[in-house]
């Protein structure tokens, strides 16, 4: 902002000099009074508490003298007024008058001060203002120090547009408009925003550029018009509190239309004027977004999602202008491989740069997503969810990236050193993203890798389109992004359009559905080339998809696919769903892997999941909270860390009690436990939370209730994978089984936070009690893994030095590898001592009945559900084994084991015991020592 004298100050530098009279009022949010109309009227009236006094001809506004001197001015001869001087409010400045009274406000400066002027109800620069009878008031009055310039309000406390957030719904009170005009271009003494605020860096971006095609003289309809113009613009989002945006079902079209449209076109013209987005098509009353503004889109699949209020602004016309319902409903009923109308059917642009509709995902729905197919739902950014996170809002420009911004959160690969570049941004993966996703033998960026489904999914297009809709003669189909319709009629089965075909004559009609929704796909992409950025995630789950169908269409007809070996998941944490890989079916909220119950939803339903059970637990969730708006199918970063305003460096910090299970129902509900995780921090709390097991000796017992030793009858319950904060917690949480009479291990000291380990070593041991001070999460990419030898660059990570990880102490005599090696050979041993009680003389019968004749023993497998298995003479069939009350709790046990790999490391001495006292209850004895 630049300086201009004090005589243009800002009127919206409210102060808040005098307050309530002694009367009573009804006020607004911010403290305006109001009167009952045809009775009486508030003046509300606003000074710097230094500079002057205000009175009123009619008794009741006396602003007195202030003590409080000149205000004072910085080097630069701007005044400086401290935030506290223009919030709340003194002794005079809410004073009650009768309906018809007319009231003269004088202004009389003091201390060498200068009156500059009025705002609000009043205006000029005058010393005295005549306010009219009836209505209640807002009146500023402004005093400085001559020539000094007026204050820079950095502080959105006290810059105009903050009042209207603080009182919203208020008329009463300020608004930008109110002192600066309705169309921000001044009023009074105010003046035009563009006094101050330079407007260089808008028009230099797309939505200021008189130049760019999108402000045209195109012959926009009122539907195109409420994004291509100004005034359209605004009266969409209905600038005299219409709110047109906010209406359900959609339709695309503005609803105040016809001869009277809220804002009336330029006289002579059937439309608003042509020409780009003003200052005031964001900065109004309505929308202004350091005020009340507007948290609502409603995209063209009729799906409202309230957001941050620049998000809202920009979604009103980032939101696509079709979806998968559009999609759907053009298709109808027919069959994959037909034509959809037989005389042809256009294309149906999606529109431009539709980022907000990509940004939510799976709850826009606006690309055409596939019937039974899972999708990623709205990316959060790592929290920054809101467009100028990473967008200037002027110039739409990516903001600088650096290692104090992005780079907070983004590292390069090679070195691990924060990005510094939007380069190094575009070339690296997020967290949750291995492999090569588009199939062309190199593992890129995101960005190149998207672009790489775009092309082969274009090859996919012109395959089928030749061979399948053509039936091998053609009309073939090529892509043009530039000419529309964008698809055209192609000679042969690949390539790019001539010149020739580049026509609007040339339009492809011949669409089947599986074509039509690839290309309104592909188109999507195109637009949006910053769905990289926007939503991976999704955007390569709909890629894929169309890839595949196009290709289930080209095995259907007989003709050979086009070979694609890309990636739709990922494994971890970070991962998408539906692959059939150890992990990546872990944050699968539905079919065909059934995680569809609130029991499960809870961890793995991603933040949606989390938070709805950190803010019910210990109590059931229900599947009302598994809606489309909180459904994920990959945690984000906000799942475990929280948005400071600036960057996810800080943790989540609810989850302080942690239950042992989580969640159980009916009777067995008695069984949770419930420890106090306070003195832990936060990064165990959040891994515990779901890392906690499903069952305890508790409930274990309880699935026991009746049953005998003898009779094979009772498969084991599943306590659920890596169980690691019960392993730590031991006894605390028992969920392996306890044997009665049996002591056992609680939390070792080692995981003591205050004491930060008691073991010998730099960083105590484990670290602090800290989960990713072991399974470090920079170093290894998020995957959570344990890091044994990776250098950290420059010897430091995140300012603390630590130059070779776990081997860095863990050397001989203290290597880990013989102390997993042991427990490895223990649960071996447990394998092999429930397998001699099974087949004893006197349980043989009876087990082979239960399991089947041809059972000789049991076996595990981790990837088999049941787990522990029948073992035939063929090998480990996928059959669970049934129990006796006995080996059930050693398989129970034996299945613990496997699913917590690390629990030698977690809990030592705890799971020795475990693995010993499931042993000995077998009547074998164990080859090692009890601790």
């Amino acid at each position: 902002m630049r300086r201009i004298s004090m005589a243009l100050a800002l009127v919206s530098a409210v102060a808040a000099g005098c307050s309530m009279s002694s009367k009573t009022a009804t006020t607004g949010s911010q403290g305006t009074a109001k009167g009952i109309p045809g009775t009486n009227y508030y003046v509300n009236l606003f000074r710097p508490p230094i500079g002057g006094i205000v009175t009123s001809s009619i008794g009741g506004i006396d602003c007195g003298a202030s003590s409080m001197g000149r205000p004072v001015a910085d080097s630069h001869g701007v005044l400086q007024y401290a935030p506290a001087y223009y919030t709340g409010a003194s002794a005079c400045g809410q004073t009650l008058f009768t309906w018809g009274q007319t009231v003269t406000l004088t202004a009389t400066p003091q201390g060498g001060n200068a009156f500059y002027g009025w705002a609000g109800d009043c205006k000029g620069t005058q010393s005295t203002c005549v306010l009219t009878a009836g209505a209640d008031k807002t009146v500023v009055a402004i005093f400085g120090v001559p020539g000094a310039g007026h204050p820079i309000f950095t502080n959105p406390a006290v810059h105009g547009p903050a009042f209207a957030s603080f009182a919203a719904g208020d008329t009463n009170a300020l608004q930008c408009n109110t002192c600066h005009g309705d169309d921000l271009g001044g009023q009074g003494i105010a003046p035009a925003c563009n006094s101050c605020h330079s407007t260089t860096a808008f028009t230099s971006g797309g939505h200021g550029d008189t130049t760019a095609a999108a402000w045209s003289a195109h012959g926009w309809t009122q539907a195109c018009e409420r994004c291509h113009t100004n005034d359209g613009y605004k009266d969409f989002v209905g600038v005299d509190g219409s709110a047109n945006y906010n209406t359900l079902p959609y339709t695309g079209l503005q609803t105040n239309t016809g001869a009277s449209p809220t804002v009336p076109p330029v006289a002579g013209q059937t439309g608003y004027a042509n020409g780009p987005l003003q200052c005031n098509a964001c900065h109004n009353a309505v929308t202004e977004p350091s005020g009340a503004g507007i948290t609502t889109i409603v995209f063209p699949a009729s799906v409202q999602v309230t957001t941050d209020k620049v998000t809202a602004l920009c979604g009103q016309c980032h939101m696509a202008r079709e979806s998968t319902v559009s999609m759907n409903t053009l298709i109808g009923a027919t069959a994959a491989d037909a034509q959809i109308v037989a005389a042809g059917v256009s294309f149906k642009n999606p529109h431009y740069r539709g980022a907000a509709a990509t940004m939510f995902g799976e709850v826009a729905q606006g690309w055409a997503q596939y019937a039974g197919m899972s999708y990623t739902g709205q990316n959060q950014h790592g929290g920054a969810g809101k467009c100028t996170a990473c967008h200037d809002a002027h110039t739409l420009e990516v903001v600088a990236v650096t290692a104090t911004s992005c780079g907070k959160c983004h590292f390069d690969e090679t070195t691990g050193l924060p990005v510094t570049s939007l380069a190094q941004i575009e070339d690296q993966r997020q967290f949750g993203f291995e492999g090569d996703i588009d199939g062309d033998g190199v593992q890129a960026g995101l960005k190149t890798e998207i672009l790489g489904l775009n092309a082969k999914l274009l090859a996919a297009m012109q395959s089928y389109a030749f061979n399948v809709v053509g039936a091998g003669a053609g009309p073939g189909i090529c892509f043009s992004d530039a000419t529309y319709p964008y698809f055209l009629k192609h000679t042969g089965a690949s390539g790019d359009c001539t010149a020739a075909e580049i026509t609007a004559a040339a339009a492809f009609k011949n669409f089947t559905p599986r074509l039509y929704r690839a290309a309104y796909n592909l188109k999507f992409s195109v637009s949006d080339f910053g769905a990289w950025a926007h939503n991976p995630r999704y955007a390569i789950e709909v890629l894929f998809d169309s890839i595949t169908d196009l290709n289930a269409g080209l095995t259907a007809a007989g003709k050979t696919p086009v070979a694609f070996t890309g990636k739709r998941a990922f494994n971890g944490h970070f991962g998408a769903a539906d692959a059939a890989t150890p992990y990546a079916a872990m944050v699968y909220h539905g079919a065909p892997q059934g995680f569809t119950s609130a029991a499960c939803y809870q961890c793995h339903g991603g933040a949606g999941g989390l938070t709805a059970y950190l803010t019910t637990a210990p109590a059931a969730l229900t599947s009302a909270v598994m809606t489309d708006a909180n459904k994920v199918t990959a945690f984000q970063c906000n799942t475990c860390h929280a948005y400071n305003g600036q960057d996810m460096t800080g943790l989540r910090a609810d989850t302080t009690t942690l239950y042992f299970p989580p969640q159980k129902a009916g009777a067995a509900s008695a069984a949770t436990v419930v420890v106090d995780a306070s003195a832990m921090p936060p990064g165990f709390s959040i891994c515990a939370s779901c890392h906690s097991g499903r069952e305890n000796s508790t409930s274990v017992d309880l699935a026991l209730v009746g049953k005998v030793n003898g009779v094979f009858a009772t498969g084991i319950v599943n306590m659920h994978y890596l169980p690691a904060a019960a392993t730590i917690f031991g006894s605390q949480a028992s969920v392996a089984y306890q044997f009665a009479g049996k002591t056992y291990t609680g939390k070792p000291v080692f995981w003591n936070a205050a004491t930060n380990g008691a073991a010998p070593g730099p960083y105590g041991s484990p670290h602090g009690a800290d989960c990713s001070k072991c399974h470090d999460a920079q170093s290894t990419a998020h995957s959570f893994t344990i890091d044994l030898d990776k250098t950290v660059p420059g010897g430091l990570y995140h300012g603390v030095k630590n130059t070779k990880s776990c081997n860095g102490c863990h050397v001989a005599p203290h290597d880990l590898a013989p102390v997993e090696a042991e427990y490895q050979a223990h649960t071996a041993e447990l394998l092999a001592a429930i397998n001699t009680y099974v087949t004893s003389a006197g349980n043989l019968a009876a087990f082979q009945s239960a399991n089947g004749a041809s059972a000789t023993g049991i076996c595990y497998d981790g990837n088999t559900y049941g787990y522990v298995l029948v073992k035939t003479a063929a090998g480990c069939s996928a059959t669970a084994a049934k129990f006796d009350l006995t080996s059930m709790k050693a398989a129970y046990n034996l299945h613990y084991t496997q699913k917590e790999p690390g629990a030698w490391a977690h809990n030592e001495a705890y799971i020795t015991q475990i693995i010993f006292d499931s042993i000995s209850s077998l009547g074998a004895t164990p080859s090692f020592t009890r601790p």
